[in-house]
């Protein structure tokens, strides 16, 4: 992130995009599926903004409600999204669809195979600019020369397929700014690419946006990439925002758990020191049906201890993931006693309930024996109850017993300065506290 451009950022009086609280519903048959749950950023003039996560987060389709392109059964349910001060959502996108463009992650299936590049070009250059003729085509070819290929008089008339796929997306991009964007929104936009033509497309979006004095919103999961082109991040995770600061400060100082995870696992350049990973098990909750409280307790390997019990955090975690999967009807003893059968070498029939009391444990990383003995005592019951088939009631005697503040209570933002926030509830001041205890 060039210093002058932070600058010339900070400078800036006026957002051109804001988006607040936006709410983006898919509904199908009786399935009510919350895509975009309350995202909330902006984007200045001349500054790229990313927006990571894991797939299925929700972010393309953010992206697509910025553009105004969620068709049925998809819509805009809530919020609002204002360009340049005018709300999208109340007045609609047609009187700024030259200013918004985009780049999608497959050129292929965002180009026509049948036209040639420079006619795709002057299609959106009639549309937008009124070109038209000789005017057109020799403002095509300047495009294609300003994203870097070559030969561009004899290549405006040539076929996607006759374009490599580095080549395919720099006409991709040629295309959206012949809208003339002030905005360029870049989705996923090297994630089909080898790692050479990124970075010679990372190059080509830096230098287009010192140029044209773009603004950017970076979409991908790559957080390596992000830590080299965005000036200021947004983490969503299942359809909500849980951490935005600028970009030096994320991921130097991540507060939020996701964060810290998604931060743990790029490479650092220096081959002497490294990050320690951190492994999150599980998937995205389904948007359909997403958790109660804090929507990251279901995978947060910083997950609050009910303070009934003193464990350590693995064994706290591995008890929330045990309760989950009995609950959910995922966990089959069947399985677990077909698992244990491999590990004594013995026919299935043959395995012990004891041998089974065991797998379980071994499975989801917890010991012989818990040290906490009400822990313990819980756990020894539940597991009695799914050798015994009961798997209905080891659930709600697990869903009773070990219940985390973080499925009870739905954080809140905390302001940690310089534009650095996250939702979280450990930093409220009474957990802070157990913490410090815990440590002790």
């Amino acid at each position: 992130m060039a210093q002058s451009r932070q600058e010339s950022v900070e400078a800036s009086s006026d957002a051109l995009l804001e988006v607040d609280n936006l709410r983006t519903v898919f509904r199908t048959g009786k399935e009510t599926i919350h895509a975009v749950d309350g995202v909330s950023f902006d984007i200045y003039p001349g500054e790229t903004v990313g927006l990571v996560g894991e797939s299925g987060s929700g972010k393309s389709v953010t992206a697509r409600s910025i553009l105004g392109l969620v068709d049925t059964p998809g819509r805009i349910e809530g919020g609002e999204l204002r360009f340049k001060g005018e709300d999208l959502v109340q007045t609609g996108w047609q009187e700024h669809r030259g200013d918004i463009a985009i780049v999608f992650q497959d050129p292929l299936n965002s180009i026509n195979p049948v036209y040639t590049v420079g006619n795709q070009i002057r299609e959106a250059l009639r549309i937008h600019q009124g070109l038209t003729g000789s005017d057109a085509r020799s403002r095509a070819v300047e495009l294609l020369e300003s994203v870097g290929i070559p030969d561009a008089p004899r290549r405006v008339d040539e076929y996607p397929h006759q374009f490599s796929g580095g080549m395919q997306q720099r006409a991709i991009i040629a295309i959206a700014l012949a809208c003339d964007p002030d905005l360029l929104v870049c989705d996923e936009p090297t994630t089909a690419l080898d790692v050479t033509i990124q970075a010679q497309i990372l190059d080509l979006l830096d230098t287009l946006q010192a140029e044209e004095d773009l603004a950017i919103l970076f979409i991908t999961h790559d957080m390596g990439v992000i830590e080299e082109t965005a000036d200021r991040v947004n983490v969503i995770y299942a359809g909500e925002v849980v951490e935005r600061a600028p970009t030096d400060e994320l991921f130097s100082n991540p507060q939020h758990p996701y964060t810290e995870a998604l931060v743990s696992a790029v490479p650092t350049p220096n081959p002497y020191t490294r990050r320690e990973g951190i492994e999150l098990k599980g998937t995205v909750p389904q948007p359909s049906n997403p958790p109660s409280g804090c929507r990251f307790h279901t995978r947060c390997h910083k997950v609050i201890q009910s303070s009934d019990y003193d464990l350590e955090q693995a064994q706290w975690r591995g008890l929330l993931n045990l309760r989950s999967e009995v609950e959910s009807g995922a966990l089959e003893v069947d399985k677990i006693r077909q698992s244990a059968a491999v590990g004594e070498d013995v026919e299935p029939d043959a395995v012990s309930d004891t041998a089974i009391r065991q797998q379980v444990r071994t499975e989801f990383d917890l010991p012989q024996e818990l040290p906490d003995r009400d822990a313990e005592a819980v756990l020894a019951d539940a597991l009695d109850r799914l050798v015994s088939d009961d798997q209905a009631e080891a659930g709600e005697l697990l869903a009773s017993e070990f219940v985390t503040p973080c499925e009870e209570t739905k954080p809140e933002f905390t302001d940690h300065g310089d534009g650095h926030r996250s939702s979280c509830l450990r930093h409220r001041a009474e957990y802070q506290e157990m913490e410090v205890v815990s440590d002790d």
